[in-house]
């Protein structure tokens, strides 16, 4: 390809000067490819940058080249600007690290146990608004002095801001979650996405322990209800048998408060269960599927965009020229 602009570039040059140095040039240019390609692309490179450069300067400022030369350097300037131009836009977008979470089976097998289960989506409901909070995101942001600039300038509310506005947690339909963050430096990305996944585990776990007390407690109360209102009942069937009463509806009431002490008694003792797997860490939790990693991005080495620029400047600077060259020629022949 670069020998194919070499001899194209070459074409633009007086008759008689591509007559005594084009085939030495190409020569060179042959022997000189080959030993820059084998130290590696950037060389490479910049070799072909130097060499399509030299045959842009040198070709415009030949006395005889083409009447419009201009466009050829102009437009490679151009391109090269432009493309420059690109590749810092495209290097300096932000990086997004991304970390995926999964609800993995409990220790204990759940036809023994059975456990809660973990809803994803409760995550971001219930757990994303505390490491989000002001003192969370505060602590995360010096730790790993995140938005240098914007902490010089701004209020630290509204750089908490930014960072709750980077941070992302969704929940997929495959029953996972994905957090992600968006940070100008990747590395420092990805430090930040593995503590933010070590805080939603901890918080996690400490939620489902509270929530598991919580349960109990009120099985507890629930139960504990239902077995006074039984013992009520009770007394009250025993009263009226011992006065010689008619009993058939104390005896419903009393089947329906036992009934309902049973199955008190039976969630009560689940809640029990679970809330001693929560205490131990043997339920149902939360893992890392995949750790921080950069998402595959397109960014173009700035040169690469730069020397692409100069092609394709180069490129259409030359279909100007030949374009105007060509006019002149007709208006020459129709005079």
């Amino acid at each position: 390809m670069m020998r194919f602009l070499y001899r194209l570039l070459l074409r633009f040059y007086p008759d008689h000067v591509r007559a005594e140095f084009a085939d030495e040039m190409l020569s060179v240019f042959d022997e000189a490819a080959p030993a820059a390609r084998r130290q590696g692309f950037f060389p490479y490179a910049l070799f072909c940058a130097r060499e399509a450069g030299g045959l842009v300067v040198d070709l415009v400022f030949q006395e005889k080249a083409m009447r419009y030369r201009k466009f050829i350097l102009h437009g490679a300037l151009a391109g090269c600007v432009i493309g420059v131009g690109l590749g810092a836009i495209l290097a300096g977008r932000p990086y997004v690290v991304t970390a995926v979470l999964r609800p993995a089976l409990p220790i204990i097998p759940e036809r023994f146990v059975p456990s809660q289960p973990i809803a994803m989506d409760r995550i971001a409901t219930e757990v994303l608004p505390f490491i989000l909070s002001r003192a969370q995101l505060t602590n995360v942001i010096r730790s790993y002095k995140l938005f240098p600039d914007e902490m010089t300038r701004l209020p630290l509310e509204d750089v908490v801001e930014l960072m709750r506005k980077a941070i992302s947690l969704k929940a997929t339909p495959d029953g996972k979650a994905r957090l992600s963050f968006t940070y100008a430096e990747s590395e420092t990305a990805r430090k930040v996405v593995a503590d933010l996944t070590s805080r939603i585990l901890t918080e996690y776990t400490q939620y489902r322990k509270v929530q598991s007390q919580a349960t109990l407690q009120f099985m507890k109360d629930a139960a504990g209800g239902a077995g006074v209102v039984w013992e009520e009942t009770s007394a009250k069937l025993r009263a009226a048998q011992s006065a010689g009463q008619s009993t058939d509806r104390l005896r419903l009431d009393s089947d329906i408060a036992r009934q309902r002490y049973e199955l008190m008694s039976a969630k009560l003792a689940d809640a029990e269960m679970l809330s001693a797997l929560e205490e131990r860490q043997q339920g149902a939790y939360l893992e890392v599927l995949d750790p921080a990693s950069i998402e595959q991005q397109v960014r173009p080495p700035i040169y690469l965009c730069g020397l692409g620029g100069l092609l394709l400047g180069i490129a259409l600077g030359w279909l100007i020229s030949l374009q105007r060259t060509t006019r002149d020629r007709h208006v020459v022949v129709e005079a």
